[in-house]
């Protein structure tokens, strides 16, 4: 069930990024600078992301609801 729902958000949240930048008109300066800002950022929310759903996974696998 969480891997549906993953990969959902995961080409959701793509799209809108694409749709952003796109509507703004970043080139690609700007991009390179967005990515080295943030990319810490977005590792971290990953890395919480995948402690979260493996904390379910393993609920689930328990029984525990």
């Amino acid at each position: 069930m969480l891997k549906i729902y993953l990969g959902s958000i995961l080409r959701h949240g793509l799209t809108v990024a694409a749709g952003a930048l796109g509507a703004i008109g970043v080139n690609e300066a700007q991009q390179a600078q967005f990515v080295a800002v943030n990319t810490e950022i977005v590792l971290a929310v990953l890395v919480y992301g995948i402690g979260q759903a493996l904390s379910f996974l393993k609920e689930q696998k328990k029984g525990v609801n």
